[in-house]
This record gives C-alpha cells, structure tokens and sequence, in this order.
C-alpha cells in the first residue's frame, strides 16, 4: 500500500511539471519533455521490478490499466487532460486552451442500444388514429332516413277544405263588342260573354238572364240559358240586340238567376252584372263600294295569280270574279243593286279567290257592311268568308270570317274598323272552298266601307 502512494506522487509530480511548464506564460527555461519522459519510465521500470522480486510468482489482475487524470485550473479556463496507459501522449492545444485525447474507440458503442429503443414508441399512436377514424363516418348516415317521415302531415289539409257554394260564377270576358263598341244606328247585333260556373251546381234551362238596369235596346227581359252548364265548364251567353236610330251611347245591364228567381253575382265585375255599352252611329257616307270598283283590285286563285276581270261563268276551273247589275239573293229577295260573284277555283280543299283593293286611310267609327250568301240555285254551296287587310308590305292579317252554306238564307255582317284608325290599309276579299268545289258562287251585296 505505501508503495502504491509513493509511485502515485511520483508519476503525479511529473505531470504537474509537464502542465505547468505547457501552460505557464512566464519566461523559463523549458523543461526538456523527452527527458521527463525517459526518466519517468525509467524510474516505474525500477518500481516494478522492485515489486516483482518482493512479491511471490503469481498472475496478477490487471489492477494497472490507464487511469484518466482530470484537474481543473480554477483562474484560467477549463483544461482537460486524457493519457493512456502508456508513456506515449499527444497534446492538442486549441483557441480556447483546451485539449482532449480520445479514449479507446471500443467504450463509444456502448450508447448506440438507446436510440433503438425510443424509435419503437411510435408504432403505438399508429393504430389508434386508425380505429377512431374507420368507425364514425359509418354511423354518421343513420340519421339521414329521418327527414322521410316528414311527408305524412301534407295530407291533413284536405281535410279542413270549406264546401263549394252551390252557385257561383265568375266573368272571364267580353267575346265581341267590347264596351265603347260603336255600332251603326238600328242594326241588329248579338253581343257575347264568356263566363264561367264556378260553383257545385248545374245552370239548368230554368236559369235565366234578366234585365238589370239601363237600356235593354229591344231585347227581352228574361232569356233562359239555351243548356245546361256544368260546374267548372266555360259558357257563352249570348243576347240579341237591336241599336237605337239615333247617335248616342248607350247601356245596359243584365243579371243571372237560378231556377227560384235568386241572383248569382258575376266576380270579377263591377256590380255583379253583365254589362253592355255602344255608341251608335249614323253611317251616311261610302268611302269605297267594293262592288262598283272590283276592277281596281288585282284577284288571283289557288291556280292563276292573276285572274281576269271580269272574269268568264263558263270557266270555272281557275275560278272567277264578275259583278251582276241586279238580281236574287240566297233568301230569294230580288235586289236592283250591283251584287259582285266570286268563285274559288276548282280544287276542293285549298281552293280559294281573293282580290286585293288599293289602300285607304281609316278612321275611327268606319265600318265595313255587307249582305253574304250562296246562289239561290247553289244547293251544294259550302264556303269561307274572310275580309283580310295588309298595312304597307307587312303581313296579311285577318278581321273577320263566317262560314256560309246554302240554307236559304243571307248574313248581314258589320265590321268596325276603329281599330285600323289612322292606317293606310290594303282591303282583301277571300272566299275558300270547304271541301267541295260545287255550287261554290259566293255573293257580295253592297259591300261597302261606311263613315
């Protein structure tokens, strides 16, 4: 043991020299290191020879491997000093006074195992993220079949609907001769509304229109519905009158009573009534007679886009257009007055003539009269009328049509053409075949323009 603490002291004051002679700033002569170190090992060589001449033959544990002597300077900056076990040492000085020697390699490897270990944490977190997320989107469409149920109370409102009255009507408008109409001074006219049975009940025969107030211009009092009218249909009520001989307006009101005399007001009118209004007006001027000047007017059929006039009775095949000094109507009345004739040509289905007259400037209140009909001898007759009229080089626009067979009788017709009022206006006559060419002479008596 006291050997021990002497060979420390020894090899510990050799290196404090060393130390101090590397480190110290002062000037001196410098220790000779290579002879430190050969008398250094010189001096454990003798040590350990002593030791092993002493000590019985025997195998000693290796008790002497490289001790590691640290010491640090306390007023100058931290100095760490490594040696090995043998004499051989290296110093490394650095900016900061620093050196180190590097242990054996071997005892570096032993820190590697840690790191392995923290590296196998992670799998955990991995599959809990998996098995949270797969499951809620599933569960979350469940709900969605809910909102179906939501359709079952639409149907309770039907069940709170208030009962239909049993008559009820409604006005949907005036079919001809709006209010303002100006018809000429004692014609007749038939003037038509559309209305509608809004009710539960059938307008039987037994219902009726009466007169209400104002003018009944020569109608009954009282007419009966000529049918019945079913709930919900659409009908036209139509009443035949006769206007005054002198120039005024006039009105009249008429109202719809069910079988027990009760009124049925119209909605969507002012007093519940039907209501008619003209301005009657006395004609006593001719602005063009459409008879006297059919030669003004270029005529053309379905065949021949130039027919002409007068044309030729025997030939009837393109269709033709004359004018007769006089003669006898479709009712057999015998007129002293020019009556103008014209034929389609002879196909059955689009045949047809038409004469275009020049253009005439119209003003509120005119009017286009004239008597129509077959011949008197056209037992076969089945014929269109038409008045058309074009403005400029527009399109051909239609006023009016009446269809007309041989019944033996004629039809007095009156157009107002108030609503032509400032135009320059090309007039046209038309008559079509209706399905046969036979017997097809339709008659213009008088057709005229009135002012």
């Amino acid at each position: 043991m006291k050997d021990n603490k002497m060979r420390f002291n020894l090899i510990l004051f050799l290196v404090l020299g060393m130390v101090l002679a590397a480190c110290s700033d002062s000037p001196f002569v410098p220790i000779d290191l290579d002879l430190a170190h050969t008398y250094a090992a010189a001096t454990l060589s003798a040590i350990k020879t002593q030791e092993t001449a002493n000590l019985p033959t025997a195998t000693q544990p290796n008790e002497e491997l490289p001790v590691i002597f640290t010491q640090t300077a306390i007023p100058s900056p931290t100095v760490t000093l490594t040696s090995t076990a043998w004499p051989t040492q290296m110093f490394t000085p650095t900016p900061t006074n620093t050196a180190t020697s590097t242990p054996n390699p071997t005892k570096t490897s032993t820190s590697t195992p840690t790191p392995t270990k923290t590296s196998t944490s992670t799998a955990t977190p991995t599959k809990m993220a998996t098995s949270t997320s797969t499951k809620s989107p599933i569960m979350t469409h469940t709900p969605t079949l809910t909102p179906t149920m939501t359709h079952t109370p639409t149907l309770t409102p039907t069940i709170t609907q208030t009962p239909v009255p049993c008559n009820q009507a409604v006005f949907l408008g005036h079919v001809n001769f709006p209010v303002g109409s100006v018809v000429l001074a004692g014609a007749e006219f038939t003037k038509t509304w559309q209305v509608q049975n809004t009710g539960s009940c059938t307008w039987s025969t037994e219902y009726a229109l009466v007169f209400a107030s104002g003018n009944a211009m020569s109608a009954p009092l009282r007419i009966p519905l000529n049918e019945p009218v079913l709930p919900g249909e659409t009908a036209n009520l139509s009443i035949r009158f006769e206007a005054p001989g002198i120039e005024n307006i006039y009105s009249g009101t008429w109202a719809l009573v069910d079988s027990e005399g009760l009124k049925i007001p119209f909605d969507q009118t002012k007093n519940g009534n039907l209501t008619v209004s003209i301005r009657v007006n006395i004609l006593d001027t001719v602005v063009i007679d459409f008879a006297e000047s059919y030669c003004d007017a270029s005529w053309r059929s379905f065949v021949v886009t130039n027919l002409p006039c007068s044309g030729d009775p025997d030939v009837s095949a393109s269709g033709y257009v004359i004018r007769l000094a006089e003669g006898d109507l479709e009712d057999g009345t015998k007129v002293k007055k020019p009556i103008l004739v014209t034929r389609p040509d002879d196909d059955p289905l689009d045949g047809f003539i038409s004469g275009t007259y020049p253009s005439i400037k119209i003003q509120s209140g005119d009017h286009f009269l004239a008597t129509i009909g077959c011949s008197v001898e056209g037992d076969l007759c089945d014929l269109i009328f038409e008045l058309n009229y074009q403005i400029g080089t527009g399109p051909i626009e239609n006023l009016q049509s009446w269809h007309e067979e041989h019944d033996g009788q004629v039809n007095e017709i009156s157009v107002d053409l108030s609503n032509l009022a400032g135009e320059n206006v090309k007039f046209i006559l038309t008559i079509r075949n209706n399905g046969t060419s036979q017997d097809n002479d339709g008659f213009w008596f008088e057709p005229q323009i009135m002012r």
